[in-house]
């Protein structure tokens, strides 16, 4: 058995939920009822050993950091926020990357299971998991993703998991961002007795989260605040940390898998305002390129399989455009990076393509009206495509048209060498994203 799981497809867990019919909660505690299947998950797991690389990914590896890592941490794990994640998930990787590390968030459950024994448990720390898989499955995306061992966010020792990952600089802003929310964030408070001792149970809201913040305050661990602005001090010290914590462990599963780091969290950017190298991934996680809003996940991954040698062509040209841009640019941020090629290199040359198609079509379209002669050829409109748009209306005559042949050979001719010609194109592919 390996030490972590494989490439999908193959993934483990996704296997024993096909085997057991489980597809979403009511399935999935169905399953863990019968001792059976039950057995058959703790006998499939892998071994939970951390993964890491020996040697830099052979392909374009990302490392799927909070808020793209369908864990929900620091967000939400309602199924609906998490079909969000995947979305933008794929909006970030689809143009560029090869492969997506997640968390196997299976072993990490199991593992708790195996020391507590408690099913109850187990269905709920498994239920959205099982809905995530369940989606990815469907949308024809689990060989795009690989399932991983990581380390989880730890709020006792994320100072030491920091300095392993190498970004001590979060601590020098963490104090005055901790500061900056006991001032400005919306609290509301109340003290409870949890296990026989108060708590103090409280909720931040920020604008520099993307949603509410729930913490408490444990007499056990500490002398529990007394006055309003120790209780805000508090507190926003508590959500600091668990956003320390958080991209502690992303940025350790980062430096393991020698792979860049994917994250949508915009406080991390805050905690690591200090300037620091960047790669060629990080660049790429970060171009925002337009892609049809109708495109989901699914259309996404068809597309890759589709225009497979297209995707090639974009992946090259990109790689070597950013190795470029960090070589020459003075910016040291990576979203900078990002808008700078996506401005000077990325937006002309798709004008470029919509306006040589455009020009193409224009031509042929007139070139096909030149053409028009009686008792020549007839030809329905369906024929005409891909000319059907351009000259359907000026052509129609009693649900038929007259064309000269020579007119319409050369039309379509003209249409087709032009789409030839872009279908060359490096960005080809990402134009199709968008006009898909």
């Amino acid at each position: 058995m390996p030490s972590h799981p494989t490439h999908a497809p193959g993934y483990w867990f996704q296997e024993w939920m096909n085997r057991h019919g489980v597809k979403d909660g009511t399935s999935l505690r169905r399953a863990l009822d019968r001792s059976q299947p039950l057995r058959d998950l703790v006998a499939s797991a892998p071994n939970p050993v951390l993964h890491s690389s020996k040697t830099d990914p052979a392909g374009a590896e990302l490392v799927g950091g909070k808020g793209i890592d369908l864990t929900g941490y620091l967000g939400c794990r309602h199924i609906d926020c998490l079909t969000k994640e995947i979305d933008g998930l794929f909006r970030h990787a689809w143009h560029y990357f090869d492969v997506i590390s997640l968390p196997d968030q299976a072993v990490e459950r199991l593992a708790s299971y195996n020391q507590h024994g408690e099913i109850d448990a187990l269905a709920s720390d498994l239920d959205s998991f099982v809905l995530v898989v369940h989606k990815l499955s469907k949308a024809e995306a689990m060989d795009l993703v690989r399932f991983d061992v990581r380390m989880p966010p730890c709020v006792d020792h994320f100072r030491k998991h920091a300095a392993d990952a190498g970004i001590d600089q979060a601590f020098e802003n963490a104090g005055a961002l901790a500061n900056e929310l006991a001032s400005s964030a919306s609290f509301s408070w109340e003290v409870k007795q949890h296990d026989g001792h108060p708590h103090i149970d409280f909720v931040l809201i920020s604008p520099a989260f993307e949603h509410t913040e729930w913490g408490t305050l444990c007499s056990a661990r500490q002398d529990l605040p007394s006055t309003e602005s120790a209780i805000r001090i508090a507190a926003a010290d508590v959500v600091v940390k668990k956003y320390l914590a958080g991209l502690s462990a992303d940025a350790m599963a980062a430096k393991m898998a020698k792979a860049p780091l994917g994250s949508t969290i915009p406080f991390y950017r805050r905690l690591l305002s200090t300037a620091t190298a960047r790669t060629v991934g990080d660049v790429a996680f970060e171009l925002t390129l337009p892609v049809s809003e109708g495109l989901s996940a699914k259309g996404i991954v068809q597309l890759r399989k589709k225009e497979e040698a297209a995707f090639r062509r974009l992946q090259l040209a990109l790689r070597s455009a950013i190795t470029e841009r960090l070589k020459a640019s003075e910016a040291r941020d990576a979203e900078v990076i990002a808008r700078e090629i996506r401005r000077d290199v990325i937006e002309p040359e798709l004008l470029n393509i919509t306006d040589r198609l455009r020009r193409s079509r224009s031509l042929a379209a007139r070139s096909a009206l030149g053409g028009i002669g009686l008792g020549a050829i007839a030809a329905t409109v369906g024929l005409l495509i891909p000319l059907t748009a351009p000259i359907a209306t000026g052509l129609a005559v009693g649900g038929a048209i007259t064309i000269g042949a020579q007119a319409l050979k050369k039309a379509n001719d003209d249409v087709l060498a032009a789409m030839k010609e872009v279908q060359l194109s490096d960005l080809y592919f990402l134009w199709k994203g968008h006009h898909h």
